[in-house]
């Protein structure tokens, strides 16, 4: 299904944070949204997953108009979302993290077990910690996790929130390596910093500064430089 967001506003009291944000995406393709800190990157996510509240403009997936829906009935169109900063369940074991988010579907005991089996072959590092509490984890095995979560929902659309963020390079490679495999089948949106792993992982890019898009191409046509401008501190 595609996504297509058309002029999106988002206003915080008197501030106004998205600026007539309209992109589209296709099945299959990852889409990095790039730019600075406080363009309103996060801001777009939470809009798209219904965390905010959009004041103007349209979203929608596929034949679903989801401005206006609540958070559970988006991730039921088919929205899996890796907010950042993880947000696991500190005190629950790795896998009751999981199987809370499978559970949240819908899903029986049977695709529960399923779900898990399929997100520890993608990270095997959650199956050997299955009963540990997601709190003991360290950073790069929580956003493993948090990751692992949001799959267990079966999403059509993965939603990342900045997921390299303070990770180790070894676990940024598992996770461009996990990210590469999974667009194969599901469409991938990406928030990141890390200008090099977004123009490797994605198929097309948009550039926010100031709530609005000012940029936007084919990954692979990307001007480095130019675009480093616009994302760089």
């Amino acid at each position: 299904m595609t996504l297509t967001v058309d002029a999106l506003n988002q206003h915080y009291g008197s501030s106004h944070i998205l600026r007539n944000v309209s992109f589209a995406m296709a099945e299959r393709q990852c889409l990095a949204v790039l730019g600075r800190n406080g363009a309103g990157k996060t801001t777009l996510l939470r809009c798209l997953m219904g965390l905010l509240p959009a004041s103007s403009g349209s979203i929608r997936y596929g034949m679903v108009e989801l401005a206006g829906l609540p958070p559970h009935r988006r991730i039921r169109t088919g929205l899996g979302y890796v907010p950042q900063g993880r947000e696991i369940f500190t005190n629950l074991t790795v896998r009751q993290n999981v199987e809370i988010a499978a559970r949240a579907t819908g899903a029986a005991r049977s695709d529960v077990d399923a779900a898990f089996e399929e997100v520890v072959a993608l990270f095997p590092v959650l199956g050997e910690m299955r009963n540990r509490r997601g709190g003991d984890l360290s950073g790069g095995q929580q956003q493993q996790l948090s990751i692992a979560r949001a799959l267990a929902t079966r999403p059509s659309l993965l939603i990342l929130d900045e997921p390299t963020e303070g990770i180790q390079p070894s676990i940024v490679q598992r996770i461009e390596e996990v990210i590469a495999s999974l667009k194969q089948r599901i469409a991938i949106l990406l928030v990141e910093q890390y200008l090099d792993f977004a123009r490797s992982i994605s198929d097309r890019y948009v550039v926010l500064s100031r709530g609005a898009v000012i940029e936007s191409g084919a990954s692979a046509e990307m001007d480095h430089d130019r675009i480093k401008s616009f994302v760089s501190v």
